[in-house]
């Protein structure tokens, strides 16, 4: 057997894949040839170690502990969203309340035009009583005329 069929096949001699024909085969080319026997070390080392990295136990209630997690951080998660929704409907309700109290102490300075009009007829009440008092007595004799031409 040449190097080429030991490199090809060793990974089955090491994992013990091979029937016993080959197997002796390559026993007896990996105690002749040193460059092989090498790699044959190298590659057992690798696989050692890679076979004792392995999860050796695995939990049989895995999934259900992780649906389970799964189920409560859902619900964690939708309990959060409804508090922010109570939240959010409270600001709004104050901001309303908020601006109805600004619009109600805004509204108590503002006089409608009834009122307006009241306080003009009472001023005009009192300018006639002032005026009245000083009434002059003149005759239509003594009135004159005053009249704008328009004359260039």
């Amino acid at each position: 057997m040449n190097c080429k069929e030991v490199e090809n096949n060793l990974i089955f001699y090491i994992e013990g894949e091979l029937d016993a024909y080959l197997n002796k085969k390559i026993n007896t080319h990996l105690r002749t040839c040193s460059s092989c026997n090498t790699l044959y070390k190298n590659m057992k080392a690798d696989i050692d170690f890679l076979n004792f990295d392995k999860v050796l136990h695995v939990n049989s209630n895995f999934y259900q502990n992780l649906a389970l997690k799964i189920k409560d951080a859902e619900k964690e998660k939708s309990k959060n969203n409804i508090k922010q929704l109570y939240i959010q409907a409270l600001a709004y309700a104050a901001a309303i309340i908020v601006a109805v109290f600004i619009g109600v102490a805004l509204g108590k300075d503002y006089q409608t035009t009834d009122e307006f009009a009241m306080e003009e007829n009472t001023q005009v009440s009192e300018f006639q009583l002032f005026a009245e008092s000083y009434s002059v007595d003149m005759s239509s004799e003594d009135t004159y005329e005053l009249l704008i031409t328009d004359d260039k």
